[in-house]
């Protein structure tokens, strides 16, 4: 009868709640890190001319239209600073950080604080790459830019070669699995591409 009950107890499911695998933890700890990253560089940059006749924040703005990149930033937080920022750039004013300050939800103002404390700075590596004097963020800011919207634009893709293999798990028929196959070929062409220039910049 006692070896009865100890089977009772041992079958017993446990009821913790199940932990996060370390290499999931560390994957949206880097997520959120690179939305953070995109806030930043439009909190620091946007105001600066990205070509001769657009700002950082402009082309920052068209890119996410064009790709639908805003579906990318999961953190709520991260959402309404650059919403609020939109918003106040396409009433014509010039945003920063300072806009934030003061803002009415002090949640977003904590946020942006702590984003504006947290600067990655340049990796110690770049001193084997340039001779004289190290090249600062605002040297390289559009380097900078350019690497926060690769983040997304990866990410997007991404998520796309998910969606299309769905698709393909679906049992399609001979014309959608055609159709299929080669959207899969061009989506992970574009993620190779995009991998390789994230590649190439340094970070710390």
């Amino acid at each position: 009868q006692q070896r009865n009950n100890k089977d009772i107890i041992t079958s017993v499911p446990d009821q913790r709640e199940p932990e996060i695998p370390n290499e999931i933890n560390s994957l949206l700890q880097k997520d959120q890190a690179q939305e953070q990253a995109v806030v930043r560089s439009l909190l620091d940059f946007g105001n600066l001319p990205w070509s001769e006749d657009s700002s950082v924040a402009s082309y920052i703005f068209m890119q996410m239209d064009e790709m639908g990149l805003m579906d990318c930033i999961d953190d709520v937080q991260m959402q309404q600073i650059i919403s609020h920022y939109r918003k106040w750039f396409d009433e014509g004013i010039s945003p920063s950080a300072k806009n934030f300050l003061y803002n009415e939800d002090p949640t977003l103002s904590e946020a942006v604080v702590k984003i504006m404390l947290d600067k990655n700075e340049l990796s110690p590596n770049w001193k084997f790459h340039y001779e004289g004097n190290i090249p600062t963020r605002e040297d390289r800011y559009r380097e900078e830019v350019a690497s926060t919207l690769h983040y997304l634009q990866l990410k997007k893709i991404k998520r796309l070669i998910v969606e299309n293999q769905t698709d393909l798990n679906n049992n399609p028929d001979p014309e959608a699995l055609l159709v299929i196959l080669q959207t899969h070929q061009h989506l992970k062409a574009l993620e190779m591409e995009l991998t390789k220039k994230i590649g190439t910049v340094i970070l710390k």
